[in-house]
């Protein structure tokens, strides 16, 4: 008895819009006191928003994921 074999060769392409974008944003500055910082830091924070909501992202995507205050001694 001879065997037999079953070949089956192919090639598929999928195209897909993405659903997501990520976009880093990097807000510095530098002020000689720590309250100072932390309330321009606010504002700044509080304008950027401002105007990606005005750019019809939504507010529910509109994440901080980090912050960090750093001490510049010389």
């Amino acid at each position: 008895m001879s065997s037999r074999t079953i070949r089956v060769t192919g090639n598929g392409n999928l195209k897909v819009k993405p659903d997501m974008t990520r976009v880093t944003i990097e807000l510095t500055g530098v002020k000689y006191e720590y309250s100072e910082a932390l309330k321009v830091s606010a504002e700044d924070t509080i304008a950027l928003k401002s105007l990606l909501k005005k750019e019809h992202f939504e507010a529910e995507d509109i994440k901080t994921i980090d912050f960090n205050v750093d001490i510049e001694r010389e």
